[in-house]
């Protein structure tokens, strides 16, 4: 099933920025980083279609995903 991709801020270095990506049925959040080789703890907020969800969110086909990571400042 194909959903759409999107890597905010630090997330994009060596990477992308926007992709459609085809992924297996019962594929959820977890399996989409470690595909895409993102350690533990590297994405803070999982966005799907818009909302905040958790990392084992099974995807649904045409889904939009966001992965935005920890953001500190001072």
């Amino acid at each position: 099933m194909e959903i759409a991709v999107h890597l905010l801020a630090t997330l994009r270095q060596d990477r992308f920025r926007s992709r459609t990506m085809t992924v297996p049925p019962g594929s959820t959040l977890v399996d989409l980083c470690e595909r895409l080789s993102m350690q533990p703890g590297e994405v803070a907020i999982f966005l799907v279609n818009g909302s905040t969800t958790s990392r084992d969110r099974v995807f649904q086909p045409g889904d939009e995903v966001a992965l935005l990571p920890a953001i500190g400042g001072g």
